[in-house]
């Protein structure tokens, strides 16, 4: 089975850790807002393979870029300590939190969807 995305989830996780001990040792004489975006309609996802768009599209609303930062400015400018956008997302943290085993349930459910589509297609081109 192809792994995806345990390095970016790794380093998204080493960077928050980071940022809030920064913030700490900093004792507040400099304000820091971090960011956890969730999938913005970029130039990066707009690359993404037809069988992707597919597959996520209908599952996952995208925000947009210009929403994005203008979501990131407010947010610094408020001294916001974290900010999620699209702010939806904020929604899903009380359910990790409560229901993790069903969110990993969901999570692999989604990605063998995904491997699978992913293994057909490229099976599909090498015939």
């Amino acid at each position: 089975m192809l792994l995806f995305l345990n390095d970016f989830q790794a380093s998204k996780a080493a960077l928050i850790g980071f940022y809030e001990a920064l913030r700490s040792e900093t004792g507040g004489n400099i304000s820091i807002t971090i960011v956890t975006p969730g999938f913005i309609n970029s130039k990066m996802t707009q690359n993404r393979s037809s069988l992707m768009k597919a597959l996520f599209d209908d599952i996952i609303p995208m925000g947009s870029p210009e929403g994005c930062g203008k979501a990131v400015v407010r947010s610094a400018c408020r001294g916001d300590r974290y900010l999620v956008e699209p702010s939806w997302y904020t929604l899903l943290y009380p359910l990790k939190v409560v229901c993790s085993e069903v969110i990993e349930f969901c999570n692999h459910k989604l990605f063998l969807r995904v491997v699978k589509s992913w293994e057909n297609a490229t099976t599909k081109k090498s015939d």
